[in-house]
């Protein structure tokens, strides 16, 4: 499938994602999954596509090693595209949160709830939920900050708070 990849990452012309559903609808190899994370750390102009393709690949029930979980928390902090970074933080509901990476990704969210993109803005809120979820010790203290999205102008940042507030009360 690595030929796959790379023809539907070169066909991606930002907007129609066709090419790229062509390959996120099937299930990869081991292989196949070291593969795409290679290019998405190492090549910043296939980062949109490929975490695109991962995200897909999550969606269906694939589950990255911890060690790989953890290089996409790195590149997710280091990256500036909002694409790149929206598509990760969309798939964090489907990877585990190490303990190793959590404080850096916390702080990382808290900045962009400052974003101009709302998308990027509302799932920041919703990864800080998740963070709580998966750390109890930590939902307390993020409620009043998770809080701050229901006063965002835009609809979108408060639906997407509204859900993170229910994983951190629940």
């Amino acid at each position: 499938m690595k030929r796959e990849i790379l023809e539907a990452i070169e066909e991606f012309d930002g907007k129609n994602t066709a090419p790229l559903a062509s390959v996120g609808e099937h299930m990869p190899s081991k292989e196949d999954v070291e593969f795409l994370l290679g290019i998405i750390v190492d090549d910043v102009q296939s980062r949109v596509a490929g975490t695109w393709i991962l995200k897909a690949w999550l969606e269906l029930g694939l589950k990255l090693e911890d060690g790989d979980a953890m290089k996409m928390m790195h590149v997710l902090a280091s990256h500036d595209g909002w694409e790149a970074r929206l598509h990760l933080l969309q798939s964090l509901e489907y990877m585990y949160i190490d303990i190793d990476v959590v404080d850096d990704l916390e702080v990382c969210m808290m900045q962009w709830v400052e974003e101009e993109s709302t998308l990027v803005r509302a799932w920041s809120y919703y990864g800080l939920g998740l963070i709580g979820r998966h750390y109890e010790d930590r939902a307390q203290e993020l409620i009043p900050i998770v809080e701050e999205g229901l006063e965002d102008e835009a609809g979108s940042v408060r639906a997407r708070t509204k859900r993170a507030l229910k994983l951190l009360k629940a």
